[in-house]
């Protein structure tokens, strides 16, 4: 009865910190949540157009510009991708437009 009264108190103990060590984290599917400098895009001329504004990546989508397949019409960039980040609407450096930090796509 001694040898029960010591045994499963650790065995309880032993089955609480395995079971502790193997928790579910779901998968986050969320686009990037990043504040990023977006800019209108088109694709046939590979150009960026006009500066639209900071912000993340749900408040950039606009009605048939929210797909994640097909071709691009926004993008986004950091601000060490920019010609001058404390004027956004000078541009994007050319080097850095075929490499967008986030992307919204046409269906």
């Amino acid at each position: 009865m001694k040898r029960f009264k010591i045994t499963f108190p650790v065995l309880a103990l032993i089955l609480a910190l395995g079971a502790s060590a193997f928790t579910y984290k779901p998968l986050d599917s969320k686009a990037p949540t990043a504040t990023l400098y977006w800019f209108s895009y088109n694709a046939s001329t590979n150009t960026l157009g006009s500066y639209i504004g900071l912000m993340e990546h749900d408040a950039a989508k606009v009605t048939g510009c929210n797909q994640e397949v097909g071709t691009d019409c926004r993008r986004a960039f950091q601000s060490t991708q920019l010609n001058n980040p404390s004027t956004p609407s000078a541009g994007v450096q050319s080097s850095q437009i075929s490499s967008p930090a986030d992307r919204i796509k046409k269906p």
